[in-house]
């Protein structure tokens, strides 16, 4: 019978001295540990950055160099009214450096020279006004042009204020208007650059990158 059980152990495909088929343990395979994601991490959609409501300080300060920049147009507006006085004080200047040049001449030259320093306040007004207006809508780069022209401003505005001293009203006036336009300016700036309107201008850095690409694959397309 030993002989019979062993022989029909060959038939059935198993070794002599091992167990059946129907008691051997089926193979089992390790599980590999998942690997760490290698993929870059996504930053927001423009959507959700678009979305995105202005800070008040950055409100706060578009007000302030809009309140800065009305301080000198009016500087400007209130030397348009003493246009006539201002005219014969360059005049006066002139004549003190050279009495020989020609009446005429003289005229010309003080029309013009009224005409430039109005013109040169305003000019810089508005130059402010819409650096301020880009700066609101989160272009980081204006705040700096913002500091430099409200420097211009004051120092052009002290050296209009040390020409015009003579005329009395009119010179306090325009140095009036010269401190009036740096306090206002200082808060301007210090609102902007604050830390609660950082993320405003980090916004403005990502939208026109991702703008340009989606043109730019509508125009491959």
């Amino acid at each position: 019978m030993s002989g019979f059980t062993s022989l029909r152990g060959n038939f059935d495909g198993d070794r002599p001295g091992e167990p059946s088929g129907q008691d051997s343990p089926l193979p089992t395979t390790r599980k590999q540990p998942p690997r760490p994601s290698t993929a870059p991490r996504m930053r927001p959609p423009v959507t959700r950055l678009l979305e995105q409501s202005c800070p008040r300080l950055v409100t706060v300060s578009l007000r302030l160099w809009f309140a800065s920049t009305m301080a000198v147009l009016l500087v400007a507006a209130a030397g348009l009214t003493r246009f006539d006085r201002i005219h014969q004080h360059l005049i006066e200047l002139a004549r003190q450096r050279d009495a020989t040049v020609d009446p005429a001449t003289l005229d010309r030259v003080a029309d013009v020279g009224v005409i430039a320093v109005v013109g040169v306040a305003v000019l810089l007004a508005v130059v402010q006004l819409t650096l301020a207006y880009l700066m609101h809508k989160g272009r980081g780069w204006t705040r700096w042009l913002l500091v430099i022209s409200a420097a211009l401003i004051g120092c052009y505005g002290l050296l209009v204020a040390n020409g015009l001293s003579a005329l009395g009203a009119l010179g306090d006036v325009v140095t009036t208007g010269v401190a009036l336009h740096a306090a206002l300016a200082l808060a301007a700036i210090v609102a902007m650059f604050l830390p609660g309107a950082r993320p405003w201008f980090r916004r403005g850095k990502l939208i026109p990158a991702d703008d340009a690409k989606r043109n730019a694959g509508k125009t491959i397309t």
